[in-house]
């Protein structure tokens, strides 16, 4: 499918699944509710005929849930949502038995008055992507929730799957979280889990590409770089518009384990008693703690430089915008009624690494279509008409939406004529426009 916008905002899904003979099904889901909206992914590991079946049964029951029980708290819907769907498929498989019935895992998400709740049991992943790093909720192989960065382990450790007994008294709800202006909700399943940390991913992440083309290439990578390519299920949901302005996400600390158990990571494992002797030889040398605290010293102050001082390229403007007073609005009818028409010349800017097409539009307010296709900006851009970081762009502040860069006209670029996404911008529009102030082509 591919990316569904709304209000506040944007999310894409996609399965791979996997080569012919493999165990499991694995699938995604989102739609609207009484409580908000719904994001669902079902996994099972199974390798009976009806295992598909099963987890068609997992999404519909979810969502019949969400559509008809309305007296919930938004607080405890995802939780008893999952609670009623294993019920109903304990008894369903009680009636009918079927192998692979107790492989099934599940990840229900719920978007409510800009919060996020969650449940889960089972094997699943869930992160969020505050524009710098990943910061992983859930990781695959742990089924508790007590909403930590749980990391992958063995199977044993999952609590439980769905439909393993007739009242799931083990599944709680996490949140609410509140998600800020473009973080990115990252929701998987299978092979795809171990991706998100990946520095391709963070680069991926950073692309201003549609949501779906993002969904699909991670899927690839997993499929590419694993043997056997197993299946896998994702979706990505990007948020814009919030009242939060600043990324809430943080992750909290591992959960400790008992001493000489083995803790494994996404990217490999230490055992337990190899990490407690390097503690160790740590703390009875005071030299080498020295160095070590002079290190991590040099390289936070190193980042607070690179952050928050140091602008490698520093936005130029080409004309100095006088403060805007009464005498200097002019009103639109006088426009039309034959006024001297003075555009306000454009703003030079330097692309930042990182900038995204949203972000230059709420600094300037001109829809990219006006800045790709302003001349003196021919050539500055990628072959798929992305941003390239420390390249210098001519804005057009004569299209622009903000009364303080445009007095006169900025009425006519407002969201509400070009679109909330731009997308009414375009050549007829800019016709339109010179056409109702008089101005030929």
């Amino acid at each position: 499918m591919g990316t569904k916008k709304f209000n506040t905002f944007e999310y894409a899904g996609d399965t791979f699944t996997g080569d012919p003979g493999l165990k499991g099904l694995h699938r995604q889901e989102a739609f609207d509710s009484p409580y908000g909206h719904v994001f669902v992914i079902a996994a099972g590991e199974g390798a009976g005929s009806d295992q598909p079946e099963l987890v068609d049964v997992v999404i519909e029951r979810i969502r019949y849930y969400f559509t008809n029980e309305t007296d919930d708290k938004a607080s405890e819907a995802t939780k008893n949502a999952l609670v009623y769907t294993s019920g109903y498929l304990y008894q369903l498989s009680k009636k009918y038995p079927r192998p692979g019935a107790d492989r099934i895992h599940c990840l229900c998400v719920l978007f409510h008055d800009e919060e996020i709740y969650y449940s889960t049991t089972g094997r699943l992943c869930l992160s969020v992507f505050d524009g710098r790093k990943v910061v992983p909720f859930l990781t695959e192989g742990y089924g508790d929730q007590s909403g930590r960065s749980k990391p992958f382990g063995e199977e044993g450790t999952v609590s439980s799957y769905m439909g393993q007994k007739p009242l799931a008294d083990d599944i709680d709800v996490v949140g609410p979280v509140e998600p800020a202006d473009e973080d990115i909700l990252l929701m998987g399943s299978g092979s795809v889990c171990r991706w998100f940390q990946s520095r391709q991913a963070k680069k991926l992440l950073h692309d201003p590409m549609p949501l779906q083309a993002k969904v699909s290439r991670l899927l690839r990578y997993a499929s590419d770089e694993l043997q056997g390519t197993p299946a896998a299920a994702m979706m990505m949901v990007c948020f814009y518009n919030l009242k939060n302005k600043r990324t809430a996400a943080v992750a909290e600390e591992q959960p400790v384990q008992p001493k000489g158990t083995a803790k494994t990571y996404a990217g490999g494992g230490m055992p337990d008693n190899v990490f407690s002797k390097l503690i160790e030889t740590i703390k009875g040398n005071n030299l080498l703690k020295i160095v070590l605290l002079a290190i991590v010293s040099v390289i936070v102050g190193y980042m607070f430089y690179d952050l928050f001082i140091y602008d490698p390229h520093p936005a130029v403007p080409v004309s100095r915008i006088q403060e805007e007073t009464e005498d200097q609005l002019v009103a639109e009818e006088d426009v039309l009624d034959g006024e001297e028409i003075v555009f306000p010349d454009d703003v030079e800017y330097v692309v930042r690494s990182g900038d995204t097409w949203r972000r230059i539009y709420r600094q300037f307010g001109v829809c990219s279509y006006f800045i790709i296709n302003h001349p003196p900006n021919e050539g500055r851009f990628g072959s798929d008409g992305g941003l390239i970081a420390g390249r210098r762009l001519e804005i057009p502040v004569k299209y622009s939406a903000r009364s303080e860069l445009n007095p006169v006209y900025y009425t006519y670029f407002t969201l509400d004529k070009v679109g909330g996404s731009c997308e009414h911008a375009s050549r007829e529009f800019i016709a339109d426009f010179k056409e109702s102030v008089g101005l030929q082509e």
